[in-house]
């Protein structure tokens, strides 16, 4: 081929990428003027990350361990590891252009994987290029990136590539499927979103499915041997890749919240053996009639927020209740709260309903069959029967919460079938025409069905939460003077809410119509051109769904960087706690706000508490048996005195804080902290152990012990203290001082007169940490139920503690191994694409 007729194939895709890269500009157009947007995950990452990222930025060095939250924990999922040797980590930089990581970047993404998941299908490069935009512009991806859940989003974006390449293997493209699928999962599970990848694992298992099927009635079943070992060696080389994140979270898991529960009297409900609590795991159940909000945006109000910031609604509002009704949330769904709804378009879903009827073969079959699931899998609690026989038994399914994330599935499922549809239409112009019946459903199905929920809205819908339900009910039956003015404000509150609704379902019915028309036009009457259809079409899918995002993410929220850099100031409290000299080492708890659900301590101290969904499931507890209830107690006591005595007199009964070596307490922001003088420090010597013999006889006996006299110890660790003797006056005599801090190693001075039990107000966590006296490795042990404890020889010695965890170092060498290995076949794969191509083309030519 000459250059020229190179360029003149392949120009429109360079033209179509450059479109990708404008689209995802002006949506954020801020960026180009310096701007950041605000995205709350992004300002937890920050806080969470603080401690580490000074680490590196003063030694050049990783930290894979943190003390700034939680008393300490692995840094995996907030920042740590990015030293790895995962090359296609490298490879996300290049594919993304290296244009803005958190926000330009992962919507260009989200455009370009989708393009070639539809270019795949054989289709039109143009009509591609407005199924990508559709798929990029879907409320959910947007919403995320408002959020700052970047490593969902991008996750997100890499599995369309992954299904393309599925499909082009089983439709016996062997060489580029199988490259397409290792280059797609390999980027897919570099972004490290655990749970975006095992979902999609499920929507490649039923396409396989699918495809097995029809492949034992065309009786060719070697092909579906040939094409899914071809997949399953490319998925096993991209997972090697990333073999040392993905074990090292794998090991973690077993130690956090989402691993084994130990305790028979764990304080959750519902719990299973292993995995995440059922109630907490399913909190973010989508709502049954929040499905509508797939074709009707405001279905159940949108995102939560005050009803005041809707004119239309408090209009319907009677003066005696304004007030009242201004404060209620407009969102009436089943989820605790939401940043907006999963939109996936009102033509959209016209389409893909329209295509149940007119497309063929297995690919529909799966597509729908993944959607059914996705949507009844998010339904969570709502539709508890189907829900518990996969949180009970299909596996891995209840190490995650926020089910209704699953719904990621429907987002490729959905606008593929659409434009799958669009496609066939204009290919066989005819075949509304000949099956009219199918046309009418579908659009009675969603146009008719958006025009007579706006006409007769209450005739379906209450317009309350069931939360909201029960409570009136509670207070109508507690105060039955007022059920009168109870039902005259649920009535308001009723019609302020319809007016946000019907809105939006006459909005989806003109779109909706619209399109439908257009399309009856082009296949029935002959009147419309395939380039206006085209155009029609995409510009209304367009303006549906950017005009639908804009309503979440929008440029005024943004802000100068200078700004968002700023968004972490000292307090009073901090300003005082950091001229402390021994600072960092001890601990910090800030009762100003819920500890466990804030960043701010963790930014500037070592931090009692913290925000992370996989806490280790040991200091959960602790949360739940001991510190919440220190946390209020404390609260309560400082509310009504800031006698000091007091505090401290509280303090002295709290022997869980004060083993976690607590020296602050921080009640308000803008006085000084109140000062624990019962902390233990860093590290002490005790006179005494107790063991026990069970998890529960652990942290029970946390409840009444002195921890500096005391340690309690559980049987498994009891070789440990064999002919271990010892007497206060040696501990009076011994000395143990911590003489150096960073997040991955500590060295402590040691000098004792005779064998002395150490206890060390750090995290036990045996998956990584290993102690060395005067450099050679020594055995360690869990104590007090979170911390760690060993026994110290007589004598002057140097001790150390290091976190050097087996799986990064075996991993991180696994790592390279398979990615050497899959550059190898990716360039040599491209190449021999190439050679092939040209050699047809000579062959034709």
């Amino acid at each position: 081929m000459s250059w020229k007729n190179f360029l003149k194939k392949y120009y429109p895709y360079v033209g179509i990428i450059a479109l990708f890269i404008a689209v995802s500009y002006v949506y954020f157009l801020p960026v180009i003027g310096g701007q950041s947007l605000k995205q709350m995950d992004v300002t937890h990452a920050k806080g969470m990350a603080k401690e580490i990222k000074d680490f590196e930025k003063e030694t050049g060095e990783e930290s894979l361990w943190t003390n700034s939250m939680f008393g300490g924990m692995p840094t995996y999922h907030i920042g740590g590891g990015k030293e790895t040797k995962n090359i296609f980590r490298d490879i996300d930089k290049w594919v993304r252009l290296k244009l803005p990581y958190h926000t330009v970047g992962i919507m260009f993404l989200y455009f370009l994987g989708f393009f070639i998941l539809l270019l795949s299908m054989r289709m039109n490069k143009w009509l591609a290029l407005l199924g990508a935009l559709a798929f990029g512009l879907a409320s959910y991806k947007i919403i995320i990136i408002g959020a700052g859940h970047m490593t969902k989003a991008y996750a997100i974006a890499f599995m369309a590539p992954v299904v393309a390449g599925e499909i082009l293997t089983y439709r016996k493209h062997y060489l580029g499927g199988g490259l397409l699928t290792l280059l797609g999962l390999g980027l897919e599970i570099g972004a490290t979103h655990v749970q975006v990848t095992y979902y999609l694992a499920y929507l490649v298992l039923i396409i396989a499915i699918g495809e097995f099927i029809n492949d034992i009635k065309r009786k060719r079943l070697a092909h579906f041997f040939k094409a899914s070992l071809i997949l399953v060696v490319a998925a096993l080389l991209a997972v090697a890749t990333d073999t040392s994140k993905l074990w090292k979270t794998y090991e973690y898991g077993n130690y956090s919240i989402r691993g084994e529960k130990e305790l028979s009297t764990d304080k959750t409900s519902e719990t299973d053996d292993s995995g995440l609590d059922r109630d907490y795991a399913l909190a973010w159940s989508y709502g049954v009639k929040e499905t509508l909000t797939f074709m009707i945006p405001n279905a159940v109000g949108g995102a939560s927020g005050k009803m005041v910031q809707n004119d239309d609604a408090m209009q319907e509002v009677d003066r005696q209740f304004k007030n009242a009704i201004a404060r209620q949330n407009q969102y009436w769904g089943s989820q605790p709260f939401t940043s907006g709804p999963v939109y996936f378009g009102a033509i959209i879903v016209f389409l893909f309903i329209l295509g149940l009827f007119y497309l063929r073969g297995p690919l529909k079959w799966s597509l729908l069959a993944a959607t059914l699931l996705s949507i009844m899998l998010a339904w969570g609690k709502n539709f508890g029967v189907f829900t518990d026989l996969f949180f009970y038994n299909v596996p891995f399914y209840n190490k995650f919460r926020t089910v209704s994330m699953i719904l990621i599935i429907c987002g490729i499922t959905m606008p593929l079938m659409a434009f799958l549809t669009l496609q066939k239409i204009i290919k066989t112009p005819n075949l509304i025409k000949q099956n009219k019946r199918g046309f009418f459903i579908a659009f009675g199905l969603t146009g008719g069905l958006s025009l007579l929920f706006g006409l007769f809205p209450s005739l379906f819908f209450d317009f309350l939460s069931p939360r909201e339900i029960s409570a009136f009910a509670q207070q109508k039956a507690q105060n039955p003077n007022m059920a009168g003015r109870y039902d005259a404000f649920m009535e308001n509150l009723e019609a302020a809410r319809q007016v946000i609704f019907t809105k939006d379902a006459f909005r989806s019915f003109g779109f909706i119509a619209a399109a439908s028309l257009i399309i009856w036009l082009f296949t029935v009457n002959k009147k419309v051109k395939k380039v206006h259809l085209l155009t029609i079409v995409g510009v209304l899918i367009i303006i549906d769904l950017w005009s639908v995002d804009k309503r979440y993410v929008n440029n005024d929220q943004f802000s100068k960087k200078s700004t968002t850099e700023k968004q972490f100031q000292k307090t009073k409290a901090d300003r005082f706690i950091l001229k402390d000299s021994d600072h960092p080492n001890f601990r910090v708890l800030n009762i100003t706000t819920d500890p466990f659900k804030e960043v701010h301590t963790s930014y500037f101290h070592q931090s009692i508490g913290g925000y992370h969904g996989a806490k280790m499931r040991r200091y959960q507890n602790l949360i739940d048996f001991y510190l919440s209830d220190n946390t209020n107690k404390l609260r309560n006591t400082i509310n009504k005195e800031e006698d000091s005595g007091n505090v401290h007199d509280a303090l002295a009964q709290m022997p869980v804080l004060n083993m976690l070596n607590t020296r602050y307490v921080i009640y308000n922001k803008q006085k000084r902290p109140v000062f624990n003088p019962n902390s233990l420090g860093t590290a002490w010597f005790v006179e005494d152990y107790t063991l026990v013999k069970s998890p529960d006889e652990e942290i029970n006996s946390l409840n009444n012990f002195d921890p500096e006299q005391t340690a309690i110890i559980n049987n498994t660790f009891k070789s440990h203290l064999d002919d271990f003797n010892t007497t206060q006056d040696s501990i009076e005599r011994s000395m143990i001082k911590r003489i150096r801090y960073e997040p991955n190693h500590r060295i402590y001075q040691v000098n004792t007169d005779e064998e002395e039990l150490a206890v060390f107000s750090e995290i036990y966590y045996p998956k990584g940490w290993q102690a060395y006296l005067d450099d050679e490795p020594v055995d360690h042990f869990r104590a007090n139920y979170v911390l760690r404890a060993m026994i110290l020889p007589e004598g002057q010695h140097k001790l150390e503690f290091k976190f050097e965890p087996k799986a990064d170092v075996i991993g991180q060498n696994i790592s390279l191994a398979a990615s050497i290995l899959a550059s190898i076949l990716l360039i040599g794969g491209l190449i021999w694409l190439i050679l092939l191509k040209n050699r047809e083309q000579k062959s034709t030519g």
